[in-house]
C-alpha cells in the first residue's frame, strides 16, 4: 500500500538533515569571515612540552574552521552527502552525539602526536563515513543488496586514504585525527545506531565499543588535554543508556528463545 503524499511529506520533514545543514552553513560562514586572528584563537593546539592546551571551547570551535578553500569545499561535499544520508536514517540526535564525541577526541589524539594548530571537520567526517562499518555489523543480514555497495565504498575510501598517506603524505594533514575520528565513529555508532534485529551476542560487542570509547576519553585526559576529554565524556551518559538497553533487549531475546511454543 502506497504511503499518502501528506504522510510522506511529514516523514521527509521529520527526517530532513537539519543538523548537517546547519553544520555546513556555519562552516562556510566561519570561513568567509576571513578573520585570521579569530580563526587562530578558535583553532585547537596542545603543547606537550608545557602540558598546556588552548581554551576549553576550541576542541569544538575548531570543528567549524578550515585552512583554505580546497579544505572547506572537499569537507563540505563529504559532510553534506555522508552526513545528510546518515542523519536521515539515524536521526538528528545521533549526529549531535557523533559530532560532540568524535570531533574533540580526534583533536585530542592530534594533540598527543603533534604541536601544530589543528582545525577542520575531518575528524567528524571520518566518524560519519566509518559509522557505516557499525551499521554493516549490526544489520548485515538485513541489508541484503545495500551492504555490498556500502562495503565497496568503504573499501575504496580506505584504499584512497592509505595510498595518499604512503605516496604523498602532507605535513599539514592530521592523519591521527582521521584515524581516531574513524575509530571513535565506529564505537559511537555500534552503541547508538539503529539495529533492525538484536541478537543475544551483540550486546557483548556493544559493551566492548562503549569500553573502547571510555578508554579513549581516559587516555586523552591522562595526556593533559582535559577540554577534549570532557567534551568527549559529555556523551557517555547516552552511550551508557544505550548499552544498558541493548542488554535488556538481548535478555528478552534469550527469554523468547527459551520460551515453549504455544
Amino acid at each position: 500500500m502506497d504511503m499518502p503524499l501528506g504522510d510522506m511529506a511529514c516523514l521527509i520533514l521529520k527526517r530532513f538533515p537539519y543538523y548537517t545543514l546547519i553544520y555546513v552553513v556555519v562552516c562556510i560562514f566561519m570561513f568567509f569571515r576571513d578573520d585570521t586572528a579569530t580563526q587562530g584563537n578558535l583553532a585547537y593546539v596542545h603543547d606537550r612540552a608545557t602540558g598546556t592546551s588552548s581554551e576549553w571551547y576550541t576542541p569544538m570551535s575548531a570543528t567549524f574552521l578550515h585552512v583554505n578553500g580546497a579544505h572547506l569545499w572537499l569537507n563540505m561535499c563529504m559532510l553534506g552527502m555522508g552526513g545528510g544520508l546518515l542523519e536521515f536514517t539515524e536521526g538528528h540526535y545521533f549526529m549531535l552525539t557523533l559530532h560532540l564525541g568524535a570531533g574533540p577526541l580526534a583533536f585530542g589524539f592530534h594533540g598527543f602526536g603533534s604541536r601544530m594548530r589543528v582545525r577542520g571537520a575531518s575528524g567528524v567526517i571520518y566518524a560519519i563515513i566509518f559509522s557505516q562499518v557499525a551499521l554493516l555489523k549490526l544489520n548485515w543480514r538485513e541489508l541484503r543488496c545495500e551492504r555490498w555497495v556500502r562495503l565497496l565504498m568503504l573499501s575504496a575510501l580506505i584504499a584512497m586514504e592509505v595510498s595518499l598517506y604512503i605516496t604523498s603524505p602532507a605535513h599539514s594533514t592530521s592523519y591521527l585525527s582521521h584515524l581516531f575520528g574513524a575509530l571513535i565513529g565506529i564505537c559511537i555508532s555500534l552503541v547508538c545506531a539503529k539495529n533492525v534485529k538484536v541478537t543475544w551476542w551483540e550486546p557483548i560487542v556493544i559493551a566492548l565499543a562503549f569500553g573502547a570509547y571510555v578508554s579513549f576519553c581516559i587516555f586523552i585526559f591522562i595526556t593533559g588535554q582535559f577540554a577534549c576529554a570532557i567534551w568527549g565524556l559529555g556523551v557517555t551518559p547516552k552511550l551508557l543508556l544505550n548499552t544498558y538497553m541493548y542488554w535488556r533487549k538481548a535478555r528478552l531475546v534469550r527469554q523468547g528463545a527459551r520460551a515453549p511454543l504455544a
